[in-house]
């Protein structure tokens, strides 16, 4: 049951949720949207906690792929502009 292959996806995964769980709660942004100028923010406008963070990144776009990548478009006609894993996490994608 525990294989090489097993424990190399879940050090990604966690390594994924602390990269993103740090970077969202306290900068707002990955290194990435920094650089394009965007920001992930919650409702209220604030930086999401980390653990909406992790929700939103390693959990939530697991399930926007899992129902066919449509997940991903999902913004495209939703009225708030949310992809569905920001619909899980309930977090918005703004410009800076």
């Amino acid at each position: 049951l525990f294989t090489p292959r097993l424990a190399t996806i879940g050090l990604i995964w966690g390594i994924q949720s602390l990269y993103y769980g740090i970077m969202y709660s306290t900068k707002g942004a990955s290194l990435g949207k920094m650089a394009v100028g965007l920001r992930v923010m919650t409702a209220s406008g604030k930086n999401p906690s980390f653990w909406r963070a992790v929700l939103r990144e390693p959990i939530g776009k697991v399930v926007s792929v899992l129902v066919g990548c449509v997940g991903f478009l999902w913004m495209l006609w939703d009225p708030d502009q949310q992809a569905l894993h920001d619909k899980i996490a309930g977090t918005y994608v703004v410009q800076r």
